[in-house]
């Protein structure tokens, strides 16, 4: 057997047993979740309002970790297909914003979205794995940003070219990992050293994947990530 067909098997392997696990934790957090719910339409006080709505966020953070965790295997073992439909790229961005916004306000940062007029109103590429990219560089930045403003610019390369979107993410500044690097370094250079296996870690290598996965070019420049993604119009 070849060395990258051993690689591609330890890969799915890795893929089933994270899909297993994530399933086996997944039953009891669904459980912790569901009797919150229940618990939260009773008649709370101020306070105990407070904690059970802590225990529904932590609880639903922790269900996003395991599906990013999930999503990551799946892209290493080479189990994602992109899907190509006709979508509109304003609204589209704005409904990855809107599931945002709430958790970013909690932590005091504002989310600034701009969409050139310029991009034709229905583009044809995949809209989730769009989203997922967004939403992965967005959680994966904002817990190490104590407050300010990150940005999403979107805007057709060329205005003669109406197939290739440039999207620009600009973080505030001065916006640093706990080894002092700009946080978008090791979507410039996976080699570079990084604090690995957290949670900003694995949405980046998440976002990268899919930036591999739909031949997009991405250049970093400290706080400031562009990547380029070819659509049809």
């Amino acid at each position: 057997m070849s060395q990258n067909s051993g690689n591609q098997t330890e890969l799915e392997l890795k893929y089933k047993m994270a899909t297993e696990i994530a399933h086996e934790l997944r039953t009891p957090l669904g459980g912790i979740l569901g009797i919150n719910e229940l618990l939260l339409s009773s008649r709370l006080d101020p306070d105990q309002k407070l904690l059970s709505e802590t225990i529904n966020d932590s609880a639903k953070i922790m269900l996003q970790l395991l599906t990013d965790f999930v999503d990551l295997a799946r892209l290493d073992a080479g189990k994602v297909v992109l899907k190509n439909s006709s979508f509109n790229l304003d609204s589209t961005i704005e409904e990855c914003a809107l599931a945002l916004r709430k958790f970013l306000a909690m932590h005091s940062i504002d989310l600034k979205i701009s969409v050139d007029a310029k991009v034709p109103e229905l583009i044809t590429g995949d809209a989730a794995s769009l989203q997922q990219i967004l939403r992965s560089i967005i959680l994966g930045a904002s817990k190490f940003i104590e407050s300010g403003t990150i940005s999403i610019d979107a805007r057709l390369e060329n205005e003669k070219n109406s197939e290739t979107v440039c999207f620009t993410v600009v973080l505030p500044p001065n916006t640093v990992n706990r080894n002092n690097q700009a946080i978008f370094t090791q979507l410039a250079d996976e080699d570079t050293p990084v604090q690995r296996f957290d949670s900003t870690w694995l949405r980046l290598r998440i976002a990268h994947s899919l930036l591999q996965l739909m031949n997009a070019s991405i250049q970093v420049s400290g706080n400031t990530l562009t990547f380029m993604i070819s659509f049809s119009s």
